[in-house]
């Protein structure tokens, strides 16, 4: 009997030990890191900037955090980087991403006509390409075709759901072109896209001032 019970309470003492030395995060996922998408969109340019230095150190060089990299250089008034990243799209196998990085650098050299001609063709290769139909938002906005931008950046939206910015400057055009009711829409949907974005503030008082 005795015997009995200290071989009870050692098979006990094995299993309490066995759960004691088990993972402490076993079956808890450790949180992702953001994406260079979910950066941009918080206005984190520093952190946009690292985190695609760190996905071609490690081999990874997307076309999209390229594209978004350049968005970001743009934003931070480093425009002649912004043309090497645009530079960078050109030089891609991709002939779609090959034209919106044509179409880029034409633009940030003020060669309107060009970028044009590079963005359009670019939608005409990839029709279901929501970057293409953005970067043609980008053209026709600087060309001050409103209503062409908005109709780009929204099929962007469609296509791209996600991506915050598609749906800000859709909201943005159709603000130009007094499209009030379609303007709310995008705007709406970018506020819930990006609560962080440097632009909220300025969203969210047009929006007050639309609706009294």
């Amino acid at each position: 009997m005795t015997t009995n019970c200290h071989l009870r309470r050692a098979i006990y003492a094995l299993a309490f030990s066995s759960v004691l030395t088990l993972p402490a995060a076993a079956g808890v996922q450790e949180p992702q890191a953001p994406s260079v998408q979910q950066l941009y969109e918080a206005g984190n340019y520093d952190g946009v900037l690292q985190r695609v230095a760190e996905e071609r150190a490690q081999g990874r060089d997307a076309l999209e955090s390229t594209f978004i990299a350049a968005q970001t250089l743009r934003r931070l008034d480093q425009n002649d980087r912004a043309s090497e990243e645009y530079r960078r799209l050109a030089a891609q196998e991709n002939p779609a991403w090959q034209l919106i990085g044509r179409s880029g650098a034409a633009l940030e050299a003020g060669n309107t006509d060009e970028a044009l001609a590079a963005a359009t063709e670019a939608v005409n290769t990839a029709n279901d390409l929501g970057f293409a139909h953005f970067q043609l938002g980008l053209v026709h906005a600087r060309r001050n075709t409103h209503a062409a931008a908005a109709e780009s950046f929204a099929r962007a939206a469609e296509l791209m759901p996600a991506f915050a910015y598609a749906h800000y400057y859709a909201g943005v055009s159709f603000q130009r072109v007094q499209n009030i009711n379609r303007m709310a829409a995008y705007f709406e949907t970018f506020l819930k896209l990006a609560p962080n974005a440097p632009e909220r503030l300025a969203v969210i008082a047009i929006m007050r001032s639309v609706r009294g």
